[in-house]
């Protein structure tokens, strides 16, 4: 695969949450609970190119109404990067990625409610809900200052929680996402639609769905790793989880946020620098050329170095 054209476009107190969080002996021991749907619970089942892991410790948070968010530590450094996966990936997305982190930085991998190895959803999917997940998993695991990671619609995710960390939330490195904050919503009429095609039939919508985030010559095991990490969600969740995502408007939280915010984004999907600069005005964009939108599985000999960089000069910014 050729190389990315690499564009830079630069410009010359903790938190509060709900007190939903019940620490269990589990999460001490680091023993997962059994999981209520369909979870894969090793860490054989990693996507299909060339890594090494760094050591990686299980761990898990319960919420009082029952759902239980589970999650893998890495490292050791004085920030932690918290990855945050898109609808429907788990934390194994990021694994490729591990090696290259851990050795300067503390990583924390978490499955957001009803994906991956984490329990379904209790009650209704909302934004707020994943953030609730996200902030239980940093009270737990993130002692000081951190950078999110986010993918995907997992962007969204770290954009509504980005307010309730402070200063502790040193800024965001995005991989190919931010797209929303450059446009309006989509219509409610769109986002119904895709939510009905889902509950109609899942498996051929999520087919449809997947195909164009790959370029041609991408690897067939990692297109089939993909597909199968997708499809293990519950339908219901997918189409609730997706349709909540969809509808959220994220320049509302973040408008004005001061915090540098990355994005190594893919072409596939072009995206205007300048309108989401109009909402974060510390935001720059990276391009890689020629990839889908998972350029850290595609290419992690080319996209590990790129993200390391990119997580240190965050980091940085803030004297760290």
């Amino acid at each position: 695969m050729s190389q990315p054209e690499l564009m830079r476009f630069d410009e010359g107190p903790r938190m509060s949450r709900r007190a939903l969080l019940q620490v269990s002996a589990a999460t001490l021991t680091c023993v997962p609970a059994a999981s209520t749907h369909a979870a894969v619970d090793r860490f054989e089942d990693l996507p299909p190119v060339p890594m090494k892991l760094p050591l990686l410790v299980r761990r898990e948070c319960r919420f009082r109404d029952g759902a239980t968010i589970r999650y893998v530590t890495a490292g050791r450094g004085p920030v932690t990067l918290v990855l945050l996966h898109g609808s429907n990936c788990n934390w194994r997305f990021f694994a490729p990625q591990f090696a290259a982190l851990s050795t300067a930085y503390s990583i924390v991998a978490l499955d957001l409610a009803g994906h991956g190895d984490s329990s379904r959803r209790v009650g209704q999917f909302s934004v707020q809900a994943f953030v609730d997940d996200v902030a239980a998993v940093v009270e737990q695991s993130v002692p000081g200052p951190f950078v999110f990671v986010a993918h995907s619609t997992g962007g969204r995710v770290a954009c509504a929680a980005a307010p309730q960390f402070g200063d502790r939330l040193l800024g965001m490195v995005g991989v190919d996402t931010f797209h929303n904050l450059a446009k309006e919503p989509p219509a409610r009429a769109v986002v119904d639609g895709y939510v009905a095609r889902l509950r109609t039939d899942f498996t051929a919508s999520m087919r449809e769905y997947i195909k164009p985030f790959f370029q041609p010559g991408t690897s067939p095991q990692l297109i089939a790793w993909v597909e199968r990490q997708m499809l293990r969600t519950v339908p219901e969740d997918a189409a609730q989880a997706g349709g909540v995502l969809a509808a959220f408007d994220a320049r509302v939280p973040v408008t004005g946020w001061p915090r540098p915010v990355v994005a190594l984004n893919s072409d596939w999907v072009p995206l205007d620098y300048r309108k989401v600069r109009s909402v974060l005005p510390a935001f720059d964009l990276i391009v890689l050329a020629g990839r889908g939108h998972f350029p850290n599985l595609e290419d992690p000999a080319v996209f590990n170095p790129l993200i390391r960089v990119t997580v240190d000069r965050v980091a940085r910014s803030a004297g760290i």
